[in-house]
């Protein structure tokens, strides 16, 4: 859960819902969370292979 501090005011559209439409809900941001995370690690992982790669550079450029 997280926790922001704001000196607005924060207002939102609060709906009902039954049981099992919260059940589906809660279903469905669970699959959009894990298909975002499957996107995102690649993606993580690349930029940092190619941050590690331009310090290797800088080191060795240093070195001369």
């Amino acid at each position: 859960m997280s926790k922001f501090e704001t000196t607005g005011v924060i207002t939102a559209n609060v709906y009902k819902v039954s049981p099992e439409q919260k059940e589906q809900l809660d279903l469905l941001a669970e699959e959009r969370l894990l298909k975002a995370r499957e996107e995102a690690i690649p993606n993580i992982l690349k930029r940092y292979e190619q941050r590690q790669e331009e310090i290797r550079q800088l080191k060795d450029s240093s070195k001369k």
